[in-house]
């Protein structure tokens, strides 16, 4: 491991190599292309993945896929119903702040049922406002904790808001990570 990649934490280092490979796509490209004109670590640990692909996208004496491999590709993803099942890595995805110290990363929306899957980050001591509830909210406390009001909520404790009830405040003492089901 390289010095400058010692000094960022692997997620950004992560990001890193993703922006030269070109798979760190869209949004978050953009942001980390506009990190990288003010951060010179950054920058240096771009250019320390550059160096370390740079042998990659050498192609001479490559050889190509095997007689027919693409078809058979091709025929497997066919064979796949795209809607059927759906993977999101832990580190994968993207996190919105809706508040201070609050943070959510839609994992799914049900257009049909009109419900969506998301997982709702906490940090310590953050604070998000008291709200209604149009629909039912189905929360799963993962790790960490969750205070709505009075009730406090830990790890493996599952809570559900009826539509038309309001919560109160939602803090939390340690931070927390929670899955919410909820109307879309």
């Amino acid at each position: 491991m390289s010095k400058t990649s010692r000094s960022l934490d692997s997620e950004t280092d992560q990001r890193a190599a993703e922006y030269v490979l070109g798979t760190l796509e869209g949004d978050a490209r953009a942001e980390f292309g506009a990190r990288l004109e003010t951060e010179p670590l950054l920058r240096a640990a771009v250019q320390e993945w550059e160096e370390r692909l740079a042998g990659l996208g050498n192609d001479q004496g490559a050889a190509g896929p095997p007689d027919g491999l693409w078809d058979k590709i091709d025929a497997r993803i066919d064979a796949l119903d795209p809607q059927s099942t759906m993977t999101i890595r832990a580190g994968r995805g993207e996190w919105s702040e809706i508040g201070p110290g609050v943070e959510w990363k839609i994992l799914h929306v049900d257009q049909v049922c009109g419900q969506r899957s998301l997982l709702l980050k906490l940090a310590p001591g953050a604070c998000y406002p008291a709200h209604d509830h149009s629909g039912v909210e189905e929360c799963m406390i993962i790790e960490g904790d969750m205070i709505i009001g009075d009730l406090q909520l830990h790890a493996g404790d599952y809570h559900v808001a009826q539509a038309g009830t309001r919560h109160e405040a939602v803090t939390s003492e340690k931070g927390g990570l929670v899955f919410i089901r909820q109307a879309a």
